[in-house]
């Protein structure tokens, strides 16, 4: 629907000004600059004139809502339409303001928007009516007999904007009886006729031009399964009646399919990726081809319905708030959608998506065709529905919806169906930070894709096996198998944003933030160029974390909350809530550790929201620091427990766990809890020998003999100074304290093997480092955390000697 306002300078005529003087208030200048507003030039007889058309459209760029975009058409009228000029006369033009979505009465918005088609028509091809009138003969061949139009009495009649769609038979001869030519032609067909609303008040040229074009454009179009196919015309020569006519569909319009059927979520997005690929289609053309008149699909229901007068609707649009997310609309199940029609509706043309962007959007997200059959849940629509869910951080309800169709695909023999639910319960896994459960999956569904000509879907799950590969640090591993997918996706002309966002993150844990940037800026402007605002989040934010890896932290926050407002918008939380601990480990370190404190609570509450047992462990984290140094030790202490609990249930090989638990050993060092700093300690112990970090079990040792110590555990202290010599000529750390320690240590109280040499103590003040006076086996077995060959110390016979 539109509103057309024509202005004639000659006769200086300005139609339909009662109704534009209603409207607010605008910024455009006039060229005589004595006019400031739309509604006091409105209330005006004539404007000035002559007017530069290139600057004044210019000026209409400052009208900044998306409901009033106005767009200059200059309407040559030809010769045989002008009035007598004379040297005082200036050429009659006309100027058509087109405001799309308002109108208040229907025959103005539709005799102004023919105008407005007829205005476009002419400035680009320069039409003559004699043009205009060839143009309409070479589509007699479309023209139909209306007597081969059978209009059928049923309750199908539908109203457009424009018209009125009603229910008929198309038969193939306007002459023979209905039976006589369904035996010589076929059975006719099903169609829609769409008669076209006409009124006195209309132009009848103006209503010639502007059908014409429609089915210019039309008769024109390719084949497409989102465009109704054009089967032809009926109009009167004196265009008192017009009808297009296209092939019935029996399901109705998008909007009565809605309300209709009671679709889920993934349905209704596979008619918004109908919808948008069919847009793009037409945008694709040359000349491109606008549509105009797109309705809403995830709700059903018109923007403002209940409104009725459009000119509210216009004062709504500038004055009150636009639509916002509720549960009622579910566009709360999928903001990925709603972020993409905020942006949408920027006033700004060039910050809009295009077509090709949305279809991008849209893709990747959980979708399938709509089941009509019955009311029961096809295995398709469970598996989308479990993706769905996964997504909205509901990990169990994802997995059994994926359960139940991997059962049905089974029970039915469909390999592809179960191989795509098995990487569909791989990414689950892996998105909620579970990687040996994504990465059985993946190979499960690896087996199956090896008898399919099926590449994409090959190199997304040699995606999910090397991300997964990624969370447990076996990067040599992970890389292999990305860079595999990437290859393919290359080839396969797919998008490789995210395989380069992954590559790039894993150099990055390797250091090699060279080679980590320069994958980021490829992905970077793959994300860009697609419009996909989840790959342009991923990216900026490990854009911020190297950063914030090289001490830039100023540009780290820069990055890493841009990258979180852009996962707010779109519902990404676990990108938001990694945004959240990264920003507080920043501000941890620039001793800022209330906001530290803040934000780590922010991220906690959102990963129990969505539970995410890993980022709930790194929240816990985070806070245990902000609060140890606060010199809160109670509450850190409790916040470490809980994180070092779920730790030990995720299968995750990381360095955050032995972290945690040496963090416990100090604030429990600090509350003088000796007994529980050796449990803490002896985890990190376990976790940093398995990830053979020697540098790390080097400080491990040292903390844990002195706590020994403390507890006048003489000899066992002894014994991890020594161990933390043996690191340290490995590592080539200096190991000049242990050594200093160790020869401090007044004496032994461990029962040695020889009895017979009675144990002799050492003298505080002596700089000689002691020697073990003991079977060396028989000791490691008495003593079980010293269990790798790196720390079992050597000791030849002669090394038994008396002290």
């Amino acid at each position: 629907m539109a509103l057309d306002i024509q202005i004639n300078f000659h006769n200086a005529v300005v139609q339909d000004m009662q109704m534009i003087a209603t409207l607010p208030k605008t910024v455009i200048k006039w060229e005589s600059r004595k006019y400031t507003t739309l509604r006091q030039a409105a209330s005006l007889s004539a404007l000035p004139f002559p007017v530069d058309l290139k600057k004044l459209q210019r000026r209409l760029s400052q009208l900044r809502s998306p409901g009033l975009k106005l767009q200059l058409v200059a309407q040559r009228i030809n010769d045989r339409q002008r009035p007598p000029e004379d040297n005082h006369q200036t050429p009659a033009s006309s100027l058509t303001f087109e405001c799309v979505g308002m109108s208040t009465d229907s025959d103005v918005e539709r005799r102004q928007d023919r105008g407005q088609a007829v205005s476009e028509l002419e400035v680009l091809g320069q039409r003559t009516d004699i043009a205009q009138d060839e143009a309409y003969r070479a589509l007699k061949r479309y023209q139909i007999n209306h007597r081969r139009l059978e209009f059928l009495t049923d309750d199908h009649e539908r109203s457009g904007g424009y018209g009125i769609v009603r229910k008929a038979r198309l038969h193939q001869s306007s002459y023979l009886p209905t039976w006589l030519a369904s035996h010589h032609y076929g059975p006719p067909e099903v169609v829609a006729v769409k008669q076209i609303k006409i009124s006195v008040a209309d132009v009848k040229s103006e209503v010639k031009r502007a059908f014409t074009k429609e089915m210019l454009i039309w008769s024109s179009l390719e084949a497409h399964p989102g465009i109704a196919r054009f089967l032809g015309f009926y109009a009167k020569d004196d265009f008192s009646e017009a009808w297009l006519i296209s092939p019935w569909e029996p399901n109705g319009n998008v909007r009565e399919f809605i309300q209709k059927n009671q679709l889920e979520v993934p349905e209704k997005l596979s008619l918004v990726y109908d919808t948008i690929d069919a847009l793009e289609f037409l945008h694709q053309l040359d000349p491109p081809v606008c549509h105009g008149d797109v309705k809403s699909i995830m709700t059903g229901t018109l923007p403002y319905e209940g409104t009725f007068a459009e000119y509210a609707i216009i004062v709504k649009i500038f004055e009150g708030p636009r639509p916002h997310v509720d549960g009622e609309s579910r566009l709360s199940d999928c903001l990925q959608v709603w972020e993409l029609m905020t942006r949408c509706w920027e006033s700004e043309p060039g910050e809009r998506p295009t077509s090709g962007m949305c279809r991008t959007a849209i893709t990747f997200l959980p979708r399938c065709p709509p089941t009509l059959v019955d009311h029961t849940r096809s295995p398709e629509l469970l598996e989308n529905l479990g993706d769905l869910e996964s997504w909205k951080g509901n990990y169990d309800e994802g997995l059994a919806y994926l359960e139940q169709a991997l059962s049905l695909y089974e029970r039915a023999g469909n390999e592809r169906g179960a191989a795509s639910v098995l990487r569909k319960q791989a990414s689950v896994s892996y998105r909620h930070s579970y990687p040996l459960k994504a990465m059985k999956a993946a190979s499960a569904a690896l087996e199956k894709l090896r008898n399919m000509n099926d590449p994409l879907a090959t190199a997304e799950t040699l995606y999910l096996i090397g991300s997964s590969l990624g969370l447990r640090s076996e990067n040599a591993n992970a890389l292999a198998f990305l860079k595999e997918a990437l290859e393919i996706f290359r080839a396969n002309s797919n998008d490789i944003g995210q395989c380069l966002e992954r590559i790039g993150e894993i150099y990055r844990w390797q250091m090699n933030y060279t080679v980590a940037v320069s994958n980021l800026d490829e992905a970077s402007r793959v994300a860009r160029r697609c419009g996909d605002k989840l790959g342009e989040a991923r990216v900026v934010l490990v854009l911020g974390s190297v950063a914030m890896d090289q001490y830039d932290y100023s540009q780290a926050l820069g990055l890493i909350s841009v990258a979180c407002d852009i996962a707010r918008k779109i519902g990404w939380n676990q990108g938001v809530c990694t945004a959240l601990l990264r920003q507080s480990f920043i501000k941890e370190q620039q001793v800022d550790f209330d906001e530290s404190e803040r934000l780590a609570r922010e991220s906690i509450a959102l990963a129990r929201q969505y539970n995410s047992s890993w980022r709930l462990a790194q929240g816990l984290l985070r806070l245990g620091y902000a609060l140890n140094h606060r010199g809160q030790l109670t509450e850190a202490a409790k916040a470490l427990e809980k994180a070092c609990a779920l730790y030990a249930e995720i299968s995750h090989v990381s360095f955050e766990y032995p972290e945690t638990a040496r963090l416990l050993f100090h604030v429990k060092h600090a509350q003088g809890n000796y007994a529980d700093c050796l449990r803490w300690i002896d985890v990190a112990i376990t976790e940093y020998r398995s990830l053979g970090d020697k540098l790390s079990l080097f400080h491990c040792f040292l903390r844990k003999g002195s706590c020994l110590r403390l507890l006048e555990r003489f000899d066992e202290a002894a014994l991890h100074y020594e161990a933390s010599l043996v690191l340290a000529s490995e590592t080539g750390v200096n190991a000049q304290y242990a050594r200093g320690i160790l020869s401090h240590i007044v004496k032994t109280s461990i029962a040695w093997e020889r009895t017979d040499i009675p144990p002799k103590p050492r003298s505080p003040y002596s700089n000689k480092t002691s020697s073990l006076l003991c079977d060396m086996k028989k000791l490691q077995r008495r003593i079980p955390q010293i269990q790798t060959a790196s720390l079992k110390l050597e000791i030849s016979p002669g090394e038994l000697r008396n002290s």
